[in-house]
Formats: C-alpha cells, sequence, structure tokens
C-alpha cells in the first residue's frame, strides 16, 4: 500500500513540473505571432506613405535628386566659370597623364639606346674579329698586277719573283695561283693572286717588292675587302699631303706622316688625320702609286 501511494505521488509531481515547462514554450510563441503581426502592420504603414508620396522605387529617388542638383546647378549664374573650371582640371589632369607617360617613354627608349649602343659596340668587335681572322688565312698570299699575259699563271710568277727579286722558286713552292679581274687593269698585263706554302718565302718576297719599282709591275697583300678599302683611302691620302707614306703589313695600314714621324697604324679613315697637320702638296709635287 505504502508503495502505491509513492508512485502516485511521484505520477502527479511529474504532471505538475511538465505544465510548467510548457508554459514558457506557449508565452515565446505568443511573442513571435505578435511580433509578426507588428512587422506585417509596419510594412503596410510604409507601403501606404510611399504610395502617398508617388515615391516607386529607391533608384528613382536618387535620380531624381541628382538631376534636380544638376539642373540647379546649370541655372546658376555661376555655370560659365563652373565649366571652365571643370575644363580646364580636365585638361589639367590630361597634361599631367601625358607628361608622365612622355617621362615613362622617354626613360624606356633612353634603356632601348643603351643596349643598342652596347650591341652595336660587341657587333663591332666581332666584325673585327671576323676580319683579322680573314685577313690572317691570308698572310700566305701576294697580289701581282702588271704581269705579261701567259697562258701558264705559275711560269709568269716564277719568272718574275726569280729575274726581278732574286729569290729562286719553284712550282711546288706555290700552292695555288689565280687571275684576278680587278678595276683600272691595263689591257696588256693581268693580275694573279698568289699563295705559297712557306710563310717566310711569301715574307722574304714582299720585302723585296720595292726591286720591282719603274716596271709597272706591283706587289702588295691579299687584304680583306674592308682592309682593302682603308688601304686606298690611305693611299688617296697620301697622295695630296706632302712627305706622307703609307703601306700594309700582315693587313695592318700604316703611316709615317714625315721623314722624322714615327709610324702609326690607321684603323679607319678617321685616323688619318696628321699629328702635325701639313699643307697639301701642290699638284707638281702629288706622287704617283
Amino acid at each position: 500500500m505504502t508503495s502505491v501511494k509513492t508512485n502516485s505521488k511521484v505520477r502527479k509531481r511529474s504532471e505538475e513540473e511538465t505544465k510548467e515547462i510548457k508554459k514558457p514554450r506557449q508565452s515565446s510563441s505568443e511573442t513571435m505571432a505578435d511580433k509578426a503581426h507588428e512587422s506585417h502592420t509596419l510594412t503596410e504603414e510604409a507601403r501606404a506613405i510611399m504610395s502617398q508620396l508617388h515615391i516607386s522605387t529607391i533608384e528613382n529617388t536618387v535620380a531624381e535628386t541628382i538631376e534636380t542638383r544638376m539642373q540647379t546647378w546649370l541655372d546658376s549664374k555661376n555655370y560659365q566659370e563652373n565649366q571652365e573650371k571643370l575644363v580646364d582640371r580636365f585638361v589639367a589632369k590630361c597634361s599631367d597623364l601625358i607628361e608622365s607617360s612622355n617621362k615613362k617613354t622617354a626613360v624606356k627608349i633612353e634603356k632601348l639606346e643603351d643596349v643598342t649602343s652596347d650591341h652595336d659596340k660587341r657587333l663591332t668587335e666581332l666584325e673585327k674579329m671576323a676580319d683579322d681572322y680573314e685577313q690572317m688565312k691570308r698572310n700566305h698570299n701576294i697580289v701581282v698586277r702588271g704581269l705579261k699575259p701567259n697562258t701558264d699563271p705559275k711560269s709568269g710568277v716564277i719568272a718574275m719573283v726569280t729575274v726581278g727579286l732574286g729569290i729562286h722558286i719553284t712550282e711546288k713552292d706555290i700552292k695555288f695561283s689565280a687571275k684576278l679581274t680587278l678595276k683600272n687593269e691595263r689591257e696588256d698585263s693581268e693580275s694573279m693572286k698568289v699563295a705559297f706554302y712557306d710563310r717566310h718565302l711569301r715574307d722574304e718576297i714582299y720585302a723585296r717588292r720595292t726591286k720591282l719599282k719603274g716596271s709597272n709591275v706591283f706587289i702588295s697583300e691579299d687584304l680583306t675587302p674592308k682592309k682593302s678599302s682603308l688601304a686606298f683611302e690611305t693611299r688617296q691620302y697620301a697622295r695630296t699631303h706632302a712627305n706622307v707614306t703609307t703601306w700594309t703589313y700582315e693587313g695592318a695600314v700604316f703611316v709615317k706622316d714625315n721623314a722624322e714621324a714615327k709610324p702609326r697604324v690607321i684603323h679607319r679613315t678617321d685616323d688619318l688625320a696628321l699629328v702635325n697637320p701639313a699643307k697639301a702638296a701642290n699638284p707638281e709635287n702629288i706622287r704617283q702609286f
């Protein structure tokens, strides 16, 4: 009996606790419903006010405000002055942008010019190296002008060297020989390029070339086109300046300004300026080469 009474008390207490817990939940639901109803009421009131004011959207309100302000500005007495100020500001801004762009472009151009200048120097050096190498391969050769036409080219060169220079050579000393077609060649003469196996023999023949003076036969080095052009310009320079002599050796062009001066190497035509300038020779004193 005691156990039955105890269970009844526990059950009754549990029912009372459940009722107490449900009360706050019901109260919360009622509060949310009230707020939703209040929000709906405010929305309806806002719509009614906007309808009375003929306002459809916020965007239209902003647009109308801007249009009104612009019209006020246009109708103002200072419109012309304001317009001129605006134009001046726009022009100044454009000018600043252009000036800034020009400065940046100038810097880039300067850098490109430096790079181009450096490349030009390197290209000039490479061209000089290539020309010097080509000249080195030709230093076993000589060019002979003014030879009498001969069906056997080698025999004419051998006779010229043996008789004219006093150096005994044979066909075995000649590596190759070939006829050349040169400018201003006399009709009764021919020119030849001759290569020797022995460099010392070639140098000896070239050193004795002055013995051929007066024979209309000339011996010169086998120069590259670049060095040949420089040698020609140097000879033209020597023709018009008194006491100036010029020659080539191993492809280098030398000039001696007078009997007492030291020989100097000519690398380009700008180097032809005399160390001690002399007056141009009179026509009767111009030497013939």
